[in-house]
């Protein structure tokens, strides 16, 4: 994307905070939003991309209560939990390398809700600004306040809205796979990466504490709330409907990936689960791409992923 396209979106949505709650398998709801747009019959549903969706326990209960036919208003209602957790969407944009066409990215930052940050200051004690498990060069949240927010995950978006389409060019949480390593390494005995990532004043067993009690929660569906929020963001603020994603070969290849790919599950069962399916049809962003266009020719299966719903 174009730096100018990037500002123009940040300046064109609403200013302040977004609060987007998540809670264990919404994505499965949120879906079937996009899915039944009218009272729909559960077994034409039960034939279509979504079909996975309804074996979800949430999801089981309301289809055993709607009589055969699903409408907007039962999945309104069924879209709620006791406890969500209220994460903080922000934008910001990336201007690095491993993009698809070149320039940059749009960048959805999914924050941490409140609660989790108290805690961890609570419990580690950090010094003003520090940002303990994320990497100063990749794009996470800044800021120097003391009641500052941390960013759990983001979304690289790739975004071409003269033809209503958008490439999530990936999804990545350093928060989690960086605190993963301190956990490992403190239960072998070792103290000194922890303390090189949160200071040397940080407590082992409060920092082992924070892990299994306070990140856990978040550790265990970080990847499904950023693709949700990724969804809701394309579809719900930007309204774009064609919506793409790498699939591991492709998202090696078009970023020109040389090493340290990320894991294939974030582009094989996520995109999966999310009611993608593989396709050889390329976004138009890509198909007018000579460098693209190439390595399509040379790599003839190349295939990326595609929203179905």
């Amino acid at each position: 994307m174009h730096t100018r396209d990037i500002e123009f979106l940040c300046a064109s949505l609403p200013q302040g905070r977004t609060v987007y709650p998540y809670y264990k398998d919404r994505y499965g709801l949120q879906l079937l939003r996009y899915a039944v747009r009218q009272p729909t019959a559960v077994h034409t549903l039960r034939s279509a991309p979504v079909a996975s969706l309804l074996q979800k326990p949430r999801l089981r209960d309301l289809l055993a209560a709607c009589d055969g036919t699903l409408s907007p208003l039962h999945l309104l209602s069924a879209d709620g939990d006791s406890s969500p957790r209220c994460h903080v969407l922000t934008l910001s944009s990336w201007n690095g390398s491993q993009t698809s066409r070149g320039g940059s990215s749009l960048v959805l930052q999914l924050n941490f809700a409140s609660e989790h940050d108290r805690a961890l200051r609570s419990l580690l004690k950090l010094p003003s600004g520090r940002d303990p498990f994320n990497y100063s060069s990749h794009p996470s949240l800044r800021s120097d306040a003391i009641d500052r927010r941390y960013t759990l995950a983001w979304a690289r978006l790739d975004i071409d809205l003269d033809a209503d389409e958008a490439l999530i060019e990936e999804v990545q949480s350093d928060w989690v796979r960086v605190a993963r390593y301190a956990f490992s390494s403190v239960s072998a005995g070792h103290t000194g990466y922890l303390q090189r990532r949160c200071g040397s004043d940080v407590q082992p067993a409060a920092f082992m504490k924070y892990y299994c009690e306070v990140l856990a929660p978040y550790a265990e569906i970080w990847d499904e709330a950023m693709l949700s929020a990724a969804l809701f963001f394309l579809r719900e603020e930007l309204g774009i409907s064609r919506i793409y994603y790498h699939s591991p070969e492709t998202g090696v290849a078009f970023k020109n990936i040389k090493w340290n790919a990320p894991p294939r599950s974030l582009y094989t069962e996520l995109p999966r689960k999310f009611c993608f399916r593989e396709t050889e049809d390329l976004p138009k962003m890509l198909r007018d791409n000579n460098r693209i266009r190439c390595l399509r020719r040379h790599q003839p299966g190349l295939r990326l992923n595609r929203l179905t719903v």
